[in-house]
């Protein structure tokens, strides 16, 4: 368990003097680590765009039955852009 949490940790010093080989080998995603705290987390490319797809069809998912909603419910209040993302279970 601790290799694993091992090859997942990647120091900022080690990136920042290793940049262009981590980012060439990239595979899985890594947590920059300054001073053991989590700084920013990097992932492939390949990734981010699959799990940018993924919240954009659940966002239209959820835009799509809310619009139902909305027509079968004609009497139905509207959503200030704080409720909507309460809604959404967005904070």
């Amino acid at each position: 368990m601790i290799k694993e949490i091992e090859k997942i940790i990647l120091p900022i010093t080690e990136f920042r003097h290793d940049m262009t080989r981590i980012l060439d080998t990239l595979n899985e995603p890594r947590i920059l680590m300054n001073r053991d705290k989590a700084k920013a987390v990097i992932v492939p490319y390949e990734l981010y765009k699959a799990m940018e797809t993924v919240i954009e069809d659940k966002m239209d998912e959820f835009l799509a039955s809310e619009a139902a909603e909305r027509l079968n419910h004609s009497e139905a209040a509207y959503l200030t852009h704080n409720k909507f993302w309460e809604k959404l279970g967005v904070e």
